[in-house]
């Protein structure tokens, strides 16, 4: 019988780098389920079944930001145990402070990470390595 691998849902309006973490991630065999709008992510989880294993959020996105979202996803039933790694540029250590105050397991700052340790702590995360 094989493994099925982690599913990820990445959450991420950029297109080229959705594109990249999509490569490297797949590249992993994680497989992923990504959305470009902030106002689409709760609604795409919660018609997921199963539910993702962990949840990659860019908090600057259209619609509803990252922020919000976490919120949402944190007190929801069907959601509130799913891993939420953020990943955004944004680096004040209020905006951090804030997301971990919301519930994120971690948090990365885009371009101070390279994919492959995005994917390590992914992998930290899910307890895969």
């Amino acid at each position: 019988m094989t493994k099925i691998p982690p599913t990820i849902f990445l959450a991420e309006d950029e297109d080229f780098v959705a594109k990249a973490y999509i490569f490297f991630l797949k590249k992993e065999e994680f497989n992923v389920v990504s959305v470009k709008k902030g106002d689409e992510v709760v609604l795409r989880i919660l018609e997921l079944q199963p539910k993702p294993d962990i949840i990659l959020m860019d908090l600057v996105m259209p619609g509803v930001d990252g922020f919000e979202n976490l919120k949402i996803l944190k007190s929801n039933e069907q959601t509130k145990n799913i891993p939420v790694l953020v990943i955004s540029n944004l680096s004040q250590q209020s905006e951090i402070d804030r997301c971990m105050k919301l519930g994120a397991v971690d948090y990365v700052i885009k371009s101070n990470s390279s994919a492959q340790d995005l994917i390590e702590k992914i992998k930290t995360i899910l307890n895969c390595k």
